[in-house]
């Protein structure tokens, strides 16, 4: 067990920078009262920092009609964010698709910073997402790749340590951590591991668990602490 973890040592400020928090956006929350108590689970864990970071699929919505969405969202639970002192921030987890680079992508970036949350199809590589990973790449982002433990064709094939290797972000789901230590001590081993999040969705599954992870002691402390890298 790492030292950081000994009794005596208090639990760090954690942040989560993959939620489905806000209500009645995507698959996630689905009530404002929902949100509350999800957002009440994360203060619970310590978390500081919080990135909403809700579906967008550049085929289903416009990127205008998205951010909307996301600030009416937002607007209902942010007195409840702030009365708990967690500062957030505003993402989008955008599905790749053949038509991203045709769309204002920039616009869904972490605030003002230059990271993209990236999530692929879950059951088949797409051959034509690694040249829009690399003209992403070649115009100055930084994508973050979401929960890549969730797909086989990254894990199983070596695709993932190229993605890294060209300047792409790895992120962890932190239920992975919990339930499958052996696969998370080989990426961490591997240098594939850069971010731990919650993707949290609802209060009785998939929920808010980044403290549980966190001691675990498998990852290292600054994997959940993006904004202190």
């Amino acid at each position: 067990m790492i030292q950081f973890l000994k009794k005596n040592n208090p639990i760090p400020d954690l942040s989560d920078i993959h939620c489905h928090i806000l209500p009645g956006i995507d698959d996630g929350a689905g009530s404002v009262q929902e949100s509350y108590r999800l957002l009440e689970m994360e203060a619970e864990d310590n978390v500081k920092h919080i990135v909403f970071s809700p579906h967008f699929n550049a085929e289903k919505i416009s990127v205008s009609d998205f951010l909307i969405k996301r600030k009416n969202a937002l607007d209902q639970i942010r007195e409840k964010v702030n009365s708990l002192g967690i500062i957030h921030m505003e993402w989008a987890e955008i599905r790749i698709t053949e038509n991203l680079l045709e769309i204002p992508y920039e616009k869904l970036c972490m605030n003002n910073s230059d990271c993209l949350l990236l999530e692929f199809p879950f059951y088949q590589y797409p051959v034509w997402a690694e040249p829009i990973i690399d003209e992403i790449l070649a115009d100055g982002f930084v994508p973050v790749l979401a929960h890549v433990e969730r797909y086989p064709y990254l894990m199983d094939t070596g695709l993932l340590r190229r993605y890294v290797e060209k300047g792409c972000l790895s992120q962890i789901n932190a239920e992975t951590v919990i339930n499958n230590p052996k696969l998370v001590k080989k990426l961490v081993k591997e240098n594939l591991v850069d971010v731990i999040a919650s993707d949290a969705h609802h209060v009785n599954n998939r929920c808010p668990n980044l403290l549980e992870a966190f001691q675990t002691g498998i990852v290292p402390e600054k994997a959940f602490r993006f904004f202190e890298k």
